[in-house]
């Protein structure tokens, strides 16, 4: 549990860092014009990459921490490099301000207001792209190990509904099952800060966070007369309902 704790506030650290340094970046740079867009993403590129290398270095870290910890055998080692797919992410940047920039003015924002959406939109798909390669190489781990028993999404501090959802299952996840979600390792959203967690073969199952438990009381509360989407619609009212209270 305190491992898991421990990668959790990491992962939620690194996430909030990233999102700081490029609203940060919007507020110092030109990103009004597709050069100014095109300057700033090539100037915030080098330390994308480092938090990247370092994101996957520590999830690497993690799960053979974890198995070690249950005496399972270790996982594959991780790439020590990012992968020309988060590079290609990081260059599509340029792209998100440009669409951010665009439906702020037509939603009538201009100036510090629309800096800030256009910060807010670029560092929330940044942090995104600097965990794609460890959550992708996770993910594979996870679903693919045979000493991995089970699976779960590990809800951040105020996880939206969706990560809720998925994390009020608990460890019911594992792609040798007819029923298995693999959404719980493959779905994350822009600014995401959960992570995941492997229950292995022959442990004792480990114990759900408060957060988890929470999530699995209110989604048994607001479902159970609700089938199919209707469930999701369900449990999305009783979740954003209880976090305006």
């Amino acid at each position: 549990a305190a491992l898991t704790r421990r990668h959790a506030v990491l992962t939620q650290r690194r996430v909030t860092a990233t999102r700081r340094t490029l609203e940060a970046a919007v507020r110092a740079g030109n990103w009004q014009t597709s050069e100014g867009r095109r300057d700033l993403v090539l100037g915030i590129t080098p330390p994308l990459l480092v938090a990247a290398a370092s994101a996957l270095v520590d999830e690497s870290r993690y799960y053979a921490e974890a198995a070690v910890a249950e005496d399972a055998p270790p996982p594959p080692p991780a790439p020590s490099i990012p992968t020309p797919g988060t590079a290609t992410a990081i260059a599509g940047l340029a792209g998100v301000i440009a669409i951010a920039q665009q439906r702020g003015q037509e939603s009538g924002l201009r100036g510090t207001a629309l800096e800030r959406r256009v910060g807010v939109v670029f560092g929330l798909a940044g942090s995104k792209a600097v965990m794609q390669d460890a959550r992708s190489w996770a993910g594979g781990y996870l679903l693919n190990d045979p000493s991995v028993k089970r699976f779960r999404r590990v809800p951040d501090e105020d996880p939206c509904f969706f990560c809720a959802m998925l994390a009020s299952r608990g460890f019911v996840y594992h792609s040798r099952d007819s029923s298995g979600d693999t959404r719980v390792v493959t779905a994350w959203h822009d600014g995401c800060e959960c992570t995941t967690q492997a229950w292995y073969v022959g442990a004792e199952q480990p114990q759900l966070d408060v957060m988890t438990k929470l999530a699995a009381q209110i989604y048994e509360n607001s479902t159970g007369q609700y089938s199919g989407h209707q469930k999701t619609t369900a449990f999305r009212r009783a979740w954003e309902s209880r976090s305006r209270t």
